[in-house]
């Protein structure tokens, strides 16, 4: 069975690995794990599908335990799902829709976020890949894993202290190299890097409105750790 180690845990061995005198917070190394994390691989075991979560203000929290999101659906009141135009890089527009207004989605550390067309929505279903949390709500992490963040925080302490071309370079490298150890060792039939997932996500194609048959009742969901 494999071993998790609490993020927190992980934040605070990093911190105490870096030098005293040049090390950044303990936010920013939690940022910087949290960036590693994207650059690791999950399969079917990770993929979860959240209870409905309603849309309050305009926003959608992500579920807690959520790395990367894989789709996302938008409900009404009346149970009919919506299409929408993922917004971040651009916008992607559907002429054949049937919708008059187009619902814009985006997204922040905690939250989708939706455009004022959006206050049609009522809730949100959300399938992404995920890890465990604890009871408090924070993550954890495989084991194996803390070698290869380890080395990510390594190459952004050097790029930040800016130590020569030389060294950074040879700090992205060992990033890379126990990256990929780490993602072989997975052996997953259907890896998908976060950075993958993340693009994928981007560049998903509207959806045709639909009616079906309602979803459980909408749930609370809570905040997300960053």
């Amino acid at each position: 069975m494999a071993r998790y180690i609490p993020f927190d845990e992980m934040v605070e061995s990093a911190y105490t690995l870096l030098d005293e005198q040049t090390r950044p917070s303990r936010p920013v190394i939690k940022q910087w794990l949290w960036g590693g994390v994207k650059g690791l691989k999950f399969n079917e075991h990770h993929v979860r599908t959240s209870a409905p979560i309603p849309a309050e203000e305009l926003a959608i929290r992500k579920p807690t335990d959520m790395v990367s999101p894989i789709e996302v659906t938008l409900w009404g009141v009346d149970n009919r799902q919506f299409k929408y135009i993922y917004k971040k890089r651009g916008v992607y527009i559907n002429e054949q829709s049937d919708l008059n207004s187009w619902i814009y989605l985006s997204e922040n550390a905690d939250s989708f976020l939706l455009n004022s067309n959006g206050s049609i929505v009522a809730f949100a279903i959300i399938k992404y890949y995920g890890w465990p949390i604890t009871d408090d709500g924070e993550p954890l992490i495989p084991e194996d894993a803390e070698v290869p963040l380890q080395e990510f925080v390594y190459w952004r302490q050097a790029k930040r202290t800016k130590l020569g071309p030389t060294m950074q370079e040879l700090a992205k490298q060992d990033w890379i190299k126990a990256k990929s150890e780490y993602n072989s060792r997975a052996k997953m039939p259907h890896p998908v890097a976060g950075k993958e997932i993340a693009r994928t996500f981007g560049s998903m194609v509207q959806r045709q409105v639909k009616t079906v048959d309602g979803p459980p009742s909408v749930v609370d969901r809570n905040r997300r750790f960053l």
